[in-house]
């Protein structure tokens, strides 16, 4: 039969590109028409072969015209992204991770492909970044260091991991997770010891390594970074479901430093009266050196889901690592302070979740240049309320009381 013949021909050509660009291409792309246009043969040919590029690891889109009016638009998401029952047993016809779409028909042919399971696969990994990377800040911040190091940590920390994993030829994610935690471990520590032994103040230490670490990124592995997005043994860490794996262990260290660790006590002790502290016999410097330890666990599990999410680049400019990593500053503030009704380990997990669909909904709603500019002014402008609100409360109490005041001697004349 000719139909069946070309459609297995269309097949086996698809799958030597498959294999050709394994390891380097992050994703395919599959033209929908060409295969339907040869009918049930085509269509049969199709889904085996993004089956079997979702196996391969590629991160799958359906290039379609699965575009019309919402009710229809709607039954084309579920079939793509859904559930097909038939009886007890349920199918997903389609192994594609997204699909193609024209917004300029109107919001009602977009809409039935948001909100589904598919889009929450996505976002699910970038909450986890979030939490993890505001838990690594939030541990010190909460504890009276401003630490501007994290970022450079987990970028030294990635380049090498990765590197090394990549080069290994093992294809093996335990070794990238060990290597990726144990490095920023390592260099956490380092930190720590430079500002307890350097009596130096804790901006200037950790800016200086800071500095002194993205010194090095250039001129290791041939300083081109590192680009781990199609290294499929280690980009099944920052997916769904595995990402959840590091996302357990950066909440499960913060927990434990906040709730069970006699060095988080400790330091909070510290943070609210230092004199009293260390009169007590609490030792500052061993307590800063052993909170390093924590957070530089929690980087190193955010180190193993921020790695393959993107190309990592090796610094050329100053502190270009600090802007990337206080973008997670937003879930600090938040967390800390719905913290006081739910504690702040879940107060970061809701902060992040926010904040992340807060991104999600206007990179989605305008241009994603335009939706992370939004964003951004959004977060420094609730960052300078809440420093504003913190650092004036006083005076904005008297100022509400005053109100109140004049309020009711208004009533009370008038009575």
């Amino acid at each position: 039969d000719g139909i069946r013949a070309l459609a297995a021909a269309y097949e086996r050509f698809c799958e030597g590109i498959l294999e050709a660009v394994s390891g380097v291409a992050p994703a395919v792309k599959v033209q929908e028409i060409c295969f339907s246009a040869l009918g049930a043969e085509g269509v049969a040919a199709m889904q085996r072969l993004m089956e079997k590029a979702g196996q391969m690891g590629f991160y799958v889109l359906l290039d379609s015209n699965f575009a019309s009016v919402e009710h229809i638009a709607k039954l084309y998401a579920d079939g793509l992204f859904g559930e097909t029952r038939v009886g007890e047993s349920v199918l997903h016809p389609y192994s594609c991770d997204g699909v193609t779409v024209n917004g300029y028909l109107g919001g009602a042919n977009v809409k039935p492909y948001q909100a589904n399971w598919k889009m929450w696969m996505v976002i699910i990994p970038n909450v986890a970044v979030t939490v993890a990377c505001a838990m690594g800040i939030g541990l010190q911040f909460k504890n009276g260091r401003f630490d501007f190091s994290g970022g450079a940590i987990m970028l030294l920390s990635a380049i090498t991991a990765g590197s090394i994993a990549r080069n290994a030829g093992t294809n093996s994610p335990m070794l990238f997770s060990v290597i990726a935690v144990g490095m920023c471990v390592l260099l956490s520590v380092l930190v720590a010891l430079v500002y307890v032994y350097g009596r130096l103040p804790i901006m200037i230490a950790t800016i200086g390594m800071a500095l002194l670490y993205e010194s090095i990124t250039p001129l290791i592995f041939g300083g081109g970074g590192v680009n781990l997005i199609s290294v499929s043994f280690i980009k099944q860490l920052s997916s769904f479901p595995l990402v959840l794996i590091p996302f357990a262990g950066a909440v499960a260290v913060y927990a434990v430093y906040n709730y069970l660790a006699t060095t988080g006590k400790q330091s909070l002790l510290l943070a609210k009266n230092q004199q009293s502290a260390v009169n007590i016999g609490i030792n500052e410097g061993k307590n800063v050196i052993i909170s390093y330890v924590y957070s530089g666990l929690i980087f190193g599990f955010a180190t193993i889901m921020w790695a393959s999410m993107g190309k990592r680049d090796a610094s050329f400019s100053s502190l270009s690592t600090v802007g990337e990593l206080f973008s997670n500053i937003l879930p600090v503030f938040v967390g800390l302070y719905i913290g006081a009704f739910c504690g702040d380990t879940i107060g970061i997990i809701m902060g992040s979740l926010a904040i992340v669909m807060m991104k999600t909904g206007l990179t989605t709603v305008f241009k994603a240049e335009l939706g992370g500019a939004i964003s951004t002014a959004m977060m420094g402008l609730f960052v300078f309320i809440v420093n504003l609100v913190a650092g004036q409360s006083k005076n904005i109490k008297k100022f509400f009381l005053k109100l109140f005041r004049i309020s009711s001697g208004g009533e009370a004349a008038k009575a």
